[in-house]
């Protein structure tokens, strides 16, 4: 009977002894679970708060001027060579950002014009798969659902100098596009060219249209601007149907 009662209060230390040491362990571990909740709830805080800093600073330096209203409506125009003159003389303002937060690279992409996005990001470093947002959380590239493309024409210093001739007297005329019978092949942005701006003036300036024949131009064309629109078609019906009838006769 005395061995039994001995073994049995030998048993009830070691008990005792293993539910001090769980009571420890699970102490420690509750300890770390803490540290580890403090230090989450921490870094979030911290990282709301540094977003919160960052998106108030970016802001700061968001508003519209006069070199941002002037070169989005140089982007909206797609006028490229005037988006590249206006540029140079101020490479800071590749990264420009307007009060709705968007810059260049945004209003490249508004356009969904390759060649002009390529050359923002070859020029000027700008990264065309940006992460950046605008005021209303888009990136530059969430502004082209349709996809870039290359367009098919382009305004050009020698689109505008051909247009500016067409403007002067016959022989400066003839004397310019034999010496760059290419010209005649030019077209703006729009898609026109010599004819169109010949036909243009069909009613005041028939001469140009008999002048561009004469340099083998084909004024009967049905080529289409991107409106859709043939050169001739520029010109009132009456005084078409005249004008093509003579010209065909020369």
């Amino acid at each position: 009977m005395g061995k039994g009662k001995k073994e049995k209060n030998l048993v009830t230390p070691a008990i005792q002894n293993t539910d001090e040491q769980l009571e420890n362990v699970t102490a420690k571990w509750l300890k770390v679970l803490d540290c580890i909740v403090f230090g989450v709830t921490l870094a979030i805080l911290i990282g709301g708060v540094w977003a919160g800093y960052e998106h108030v600073y970016r802001r700061l330096d968001w508003f519209d001027t006069d070199d941002s209203r002037h070169l989005w409506m140089l982007f909206d125009k797609k006028r490229f060579q005037e988006i590249k003159d206006f540029m140079a003389e101020d490479p800071d303002r590749a990264t420009l950002r307007s009060g709705d937060g968007r810059g260049p690279m945004w209003w490249a992409y508004e356009t969904c014009d390759e060649e002009l996005v390529s050359w923002l990001e070859e020029r000027y470093g700008l990264d065309p798969k940006t992460s950046d947002t605008d005021a209303k959380g888009l990136r530059p590239q969430d502004l082209c659902k349709r996809g870039l493309k290359k367009p098919r024409w382009r305004d050009s210093s020698q689109a505008a100098e051909v247009y500016n001739v067409l403007q002067g007297d016959a022989n400066q005329i003839r004397q310019y596009f034999i010496a760059n019978p290419s010209a005649l092949q030019v077209r703006s942005e729009d898609g026109r060219g010599p004819l169109w701006w010949a036909w243009e003036q069909c009613k005041t300036h028939p001469e140009l249209l008999t002048l561009l024949h004469s340099l083998g131009a084909d004024v009967a064309t049905t080529e289409q601007d991107a409106k859709g629109f043939a050169p001739s078609v520029l010109c009132p019906s009456k005084i078409r149907k005249q004008m093509l009838a003579s010209l065909s006769r020369k």
